[in-house]
């Protein structure tokens, strides 16, 4: 039998705790040499910059993530450096301070660790409920109001705003589910869940081209799809992931995740399974209707897929 790990786990929250403070007072990154001084130009010049930067960054959100490139006629994406452009510009992103806090990271990973570690105390740590509940509450604000569906991707610990960009990915924004009802659950406060299943309902109710499978990118305000790839890889595995395993964390009393995840699983099969030539090895293709191509890649994000249909299976 395991001792009861109670102050292990209040050492786990304290030193999230930490982080985030840290995180929430730590100063703009800085290169400049200490000292150099600003004219209003250069500022001027900054923002210019950093306004180039940011329209055209959005564009390959929408048009190109995960890809290499953009095509600036057909708005498609293409691969020319096996994928790694995401990695590269990241740098800019924080060398112009435009990085957030992204509500689908910080749920699957910070929540998710809490609210399992409270659990696996007996459901009897209160600090480490509290954590959970702080950073739930940090999140929510992802949604500007009530009317709107689908969450900002990114947020800012400091001032309590969302970074307001006008698209999320699949994952990001049918990923919250089942920490947020457990966090609802804890908490005994429903406000948590209610977000959490606008915007994954927002996501199952879209219509596309192949049943189940809803397309990469989504417009936050208009909740239109903006790249329409059907895939199991990124931008949409966590999504279809928890598509099958929140159906069965509730029971299945709200029949419209498993019943989703069905049809993703029989579009797959109609249209996605693809074997290659070489080793006679079955996997997974992507799918764009509006290229109507099927792209032979298979990527390691979407492993997990083989595991997901059987236990969906079972």
């Amino acid at each position: 039998m395991w001792s009861k790990p109670t102050a292990k786990f209040a050492l786990l929250a304290l030193v999230i705790q930490i982080s985030i403070v840290v995180c929430q007072a730590q100063a703009p990154l800085k290169l400049q040499k200490p000292g150099i001084k600003q004219t209003e130009q250069d500022k001027q010049r900054a923002e210019e910059v950093k306004t180039a930067f940011t329209g055209a960054f959005d564009d390959y959100m929408k048009y190109g993530f995960p890809g290499d490139e953009v095509r600036p006629l057909s708005k498609t994406a293409r691969n020319t450096r096996n994928g790694c452009y995401f990695g590269r510009r990241s740098r800019s992103l924080f060398v112009m301070n435009l990085q957030g806090v992204s509500i689908f990271e910080t749920t699957i990973r910070y929540i998710a660790g809490i609210l399992s570690a409270y659990e696996l105390s007996g459901a009897t740590n209160a600090p480490l409920l509290d954590q959970a509940r702080k950073l739930g509450d940090k999140l929510l604000v992802c949604w500007q109001d009530d009317q709107q569906n689908l969450p900002f991707p990114f947020l800012d610990f400091t001032t309590n705003k969302p970074v307001v960009r006008d698209y999320i990915s699949a994952a990001s924004a049918g990923s919250l589910v089942m920490e947020f009802d457990r966090l609802s659950f804890h908490t005994r406060q429903p406000k948590y869940l209610q977000y959490a299943t606008k915007a994954a309902q927002t996501v199952i109710k879209t219509t596309s081209a192949l049943p189940g499978l809803p397309g990469l990118v989504f417009g936050v305000k208009n909740q239109t799809i903006l790249n329409d790839l059907a895939t199991w890889g990124s931008g949409t595995d966590s999504y279809l992931e928890y598509l099958l395993k929140y159906g069965m964390l509730i029971g299945n009393s709200d029949p419209s995740y498993y019943a989703t995840w069905k049809q993703a699983v029989q579009s797959s099969i109609k249209k996605l399974i693809q074997v290659s030539p070489v080793r006679n090895l079955t996997y997974l293709g992507d799918f764009s209707a509006s290229r109507n191509v099927i792209d032979l890649e298979f990527s390691h994000l979407a492993c997990y897929a083989s595991g997901n249909w059987i236990l969906g299976g079972k």
